[in-house]
């Protein structure tokens, strides 16, 4: 085998290896396909190349024009929609899921299409040979299709002139049909892999804001709250990552960290789930049954000053004054001693006053 083939295939397994790589590790979708459009053009130094995506509208199969590139021209980009049917080249493969390799376009004449050179005459340009692979994921199933064109004897050459698309381009080989079809599949996989972590990453959200919802409903008093620390901590660490200068400006903050905060803002009162009702939705630190029985108790008390303060004992009748007054109880005991007639008759008149003092004593604490 010629050294420059050996060359030439060494470069292509170390191109698949860091395909490969780049493909395990990457979860962007967008940034997926294009990255494999681009690789697989230059596998086959392909001068333009399109991925269309299987997408459904009311039931029926479309093929939607989602990702396009080409090295001679520029062309204005727009997403369109056809039919995945065998009225189009892109639609026969996908609907069939062959492969289609024109070696020149008037090859498609063999499966009942004619090239349509609208596209050529108003771009000036030339399509003269196409590789047309389904995109298939792990179970058969196209999820798109890879449409490559007009491979080159270099992937940087520029093709402008009649002449120069004819002298520079050649047909698709068997082994780059394998090798595009193997690429195609693995990227299929992945999106498929893809598309099952953002359903695992919704349905992990719609759980975690499910359950502050409910936590929500526990205690209608702060309902909500979780919700805005988390959207207000969210918002404070943008500005920060955006700061330029100040005490903030070596501080860079990642979407995972920004996903991470919004989660810790959500669940940072989840520990309320394991606490009674009792002690989580009373407003005050007293519960309105222990308020009842504080009022309950000075209205007795009322009824024993009014009626048997004659029969209170000097400490009981100290206690009383203490909660009336600023008065230590030592003070108010040796006024006691001197006056005590007067001070049974001061408590019976001001029964009532020296109960709602204590009352707001002790409610005072609520």
């Amino acid at each position: 085998m010629p050294n420059d083939r050996i060359h030439e295939l060494e470069t292509t397994i170390k191109r698949l290896n860091s395909i490969g790589i780049h493909l395990s590790t990457q979860t962007n979708s967008d940034e997926l396909f294009s990255f494999i459009l681009e690789e697989c053009m230059k596998l086959t130094k392909s001068d333009g190349g399109s991925i269309y995506i299987k997408k459904l509208v009311d039931e029926k199969a479309f093929l939607e024009f989602s990702y396009t590139k080409n090295i001679s021209k520029t062309f204005p980009f727009s997403k369109f929609m056809m039919p995945l049917d065998k009225t189009s080249l892109a639609g026969y493969s996908g609907f069939t899921g062959e492969i289609c390799n024109f070696e020149s376009m008037a090859m498609t004449e063999r499966i009942g299409l004619t090239h349509n050179k609208k596209f050529d005459e108003e771009n000036n340009y030339h399509t003269c040979n196409m590789l047309v692979v389904p995109m298939k994921n792990f179970s058969g199933q196209v999820i798109g299709v890879m449409q490559l064109i007009n491979k080159k004897d270099d992937y940087q050459c520029i093709l402008n002139t009649y002449d120069q698309f004819c002298q520079h381009t050649m047909p698709y080989t068997k082994e780059e049909e394998e090798l595009i079809s193997s690429l195609t599949s693995q990227c299929a996989i992945l999106l498929e892999r893809n598309t099952l972590l953002d359903d695992i990453r919704k349905l992990f959200k719609t759980f975690i804001e499910s359950l502050v919802t409910s936590l929500d409903q526990r205690d209608p008093v702060t309902a909500g709250h979780s919700s805005r620390v988390a959207g207000y901590s969210v918002c404070l660490a943008k500005k920060i990552g955006l700061a330029t200068s100040g005490p903030f400006s070596d501080i860079t903050i990642s979407d995972k960290d920004l996903k991470a905060l919004y989660y810790a803002g959500l669940l940072h009162d989840i520990g309320k789930i394991g606490v009674r009702e009792s002690v989580l939705l009373k407003r005050n630190r007293l519960t309105d049954d222990t308020i009842d029985a504080i009022r309950h108790r000075c209205q007795v008390l009322k009824y024993n000053l009014l009626y048997d303060a004659e029969i209170f004992t000097k400490e009981e009748i100290a206690d009383i004054l203490d909660s009336f007054s600023f008065i230590s109880h030592k003070e108010t005991l040796l006024m006691i001693d001197d006056n005590e007639k007067k001070m049974r008759k001061f408590i019976k008149e001001n029964a009532i006053l020296i109960t709602s003092k204590i009352y707001e004593t002790l409610s005072a604490i609520n």
